[in-house]
């Protein structure tokens, strides 16, 4: 039985999908930041530019982790 790990990075759709799911989490949060020190909510630009370097830089760590998994399965023959 494969690990948890193995199928989410065995599956690029599922890769791209977590890393916009975290992305758009890191955004969120930025924006309740600013609900408890300003009194709004608001999503402005440096949570959106935070919530797009956050999913790129997940995006980029997961592609990585695939790679090196690909490379070092035994039954892999690429």
């Amino acid at each position: 039985m494969r690990e948890l790990d193995e199928h989410i990075l065995g599956s690029p759709p599922l890769i791209i999908l977590m890393a916009l799911l975290f992305g758009g989490a890191f955004s969120l949060v930025f924006g309740l930041v600013a609900l408890v020190m300003e009194g709004v909510f608001e999503l402005g630009e440096q949570a959106v530019l935070a919530g797009i370097s956050a999913g790129g830089g997940f995006l980029a760590v997961a592609w990585w982790a695939r790679q090196r998994m690909l490379h070092d399965d035994p039954g892999n023959e690429d």
